[in-house]
């Protein structure tokens, strides 16, 4: 009630055509509920995951979300998950694919120069990840992975980067420390953007080995997108919607949850192929730029409001 009331003066003073719903948390879909019926308006959300699957208020999510008149999804996995958990229609879901500002990611500094600045040698393999340390993203086992891999091969030339922060850091630097790799394993904090900018232009693979933990699952993952962008192979896990982020053996690889031995060998790989890691890098950037382009994506969502209500839209 008490969010009802504080938006409600604005749809007093302007004549909004659509309400569009965040995520389909249970407070926002609430919201936009009873909004959508107190001004006689169409409603749409966006489902990215979690939102749906968290099983509190879950009988009144399902009929909010069956009260919607279209639910806009990342992925087919996801679809998949909130069609046969809500038992929601066909036609009630539409599928928009995540986007990337291309212009953002530009950056004029060479690789060189950017390896220069943070003094990190020429010839060391860079292991990037970027993301909360949560459970769910899993970074112990790239931890884990990196020492097997040291341990076998002591001569590699190997640094992990983590950029993000949450409540599983400690346990993620004890975990290095244990096992003798603080030196490889380098914390950068949350890491403001343009940091992570650098650090994936100079990365030689993204890993991101997340896996579902209870109502919790990778909805996408966009920064698989973002590490492609800037031709960077990268490595996740059959979980969630990764698979539609990630084509396997094109843009980099997909490899079971939790599965070490995978892990171990596609980064050995790519550290002893360096054409493949140019190929796979290439090959992702020109997806991104083709297929996940925010200038073209947008479009999809001005022909899905426009189908809705009847608005002229100046492009």
């Amino acid at each position: 009630i008490y969010n009802v009331q504080k938006v409600y003066p604005y749809f007093k003073k302007y004549d909004f055509d659509i309400i569009i719903g965040g995520s389909c948390g249970a407070n926002v879909l609430n919201l936009i509920y009873i909004l959508s019926r107190l001004f006689n308006k169409k409603v749409v959300a966006w489902a990215h995951g979690n939102d749906f699957l968290i099983r509190s208020y879950f009988s009144f999510k399902t009929y909010f979300l069956k009260n919607l008149d279209k639910i806009i999804l990342s992925n087919h996995q996801i679809k998949y998950l909130i069609k046969q958990i809500h038992k929601l229609e066909d036609n009630q879901l539409v599928l928009i694919p995540y986007g990337l500002t291309i212009k953002d990611y530009e950056l004029d500094a060479t690789k060189e120069k950017i390896r220069e600045e943070y003094k990190i040698p020429q010839d060391t393999f860079i292991i990037l990840s970027v993301g909360r340390h949560v459970p769910r993203k899993n970074f112990d086992l790239v931890i884990q992975a990196v020492n097997e891999i040291l341990n076998v091969n002591p001569k590699f030339k190997i640094k992990y980067y983590l950029i993000g922060q949450g409540p599983e850091t400690p346990k993620l630097k004890k975990l290095s420390k244990d096992l003798g790799i603080e030196n490889q394993v380098i914390f950068l904090g949350a890491g403001e953007e343009s940091t992570r900018n650098k650090f994936y232009k100079i990365s030689d693979v993204f890993i991101m080995p997340s896996v579902k933990k209870k109502e919790s699952v990778e909805g996408f993952g966009l920064v698989f997108l973002e590490a492609n962008l800037f031709k960077v192979p990268v490595i996740g896990t059959l979980s969630g919607g990764i698979k539609e982020a990630i084509i396997n053996e094109k843009t980099g690889f997909l490899i079971e949850p939790n599965d070490k031995d995978s892990l171990v060998e596609k980064i050995s790989f790519l550290y002893s192929n360096k054409e493949k890691r140019i190929e796979m890098g290439e090959y992702g950037q020109k997806r991104v730029i083709s297929s996940f382009n925010w200038d073209e994506i947008i479009q999809l969502y001005f022909k899905l409001f426009k189908e809705l209500k009847e608005i002229k839209i100046n492009k």
